[in-house]
């Protein structure tokens, strides 16, 4: 995703779903796609300059998803991505 990109949590089903969901009424086109990229991108990096995800944060969470086990890590991790979409 170029530089920095998206926090490693948030990949995954949550921002599959919401690419889909913006995607949907635009039909198929590629071009469309990649706005929605795009526009995903620039939402995640104004939440990063807000602080939304400063470094501890994403290691704190890091660290707790390392611990649960596999269902309750995606649980998780959708949680998380959710509050970023």
């Amino acid at each position: 995703m170029g530089r920095g990109g998206a926090p490693p949590l948030v990949s995954g089903r949550c921002r599959q779903s919401w690419l889909e969901q913006r995607t949907s009424s635009w039909g198929s086109g590629r071009r469309h796609r990649r706005r929605a990229e795009k526009a995903w991108t620039e939402k995640i990096n104004r939440r990063r300059v807000l602080g939304f995800w400063n470094r501890s944060m994403v290691a704190e969470l890091q660290k707790l998803t390392v611990e649960l086990n596999g269902a309750e890590t995606r649980c998780l991790g959708w949680a998380i991505g959710s509050m970023v979409c």
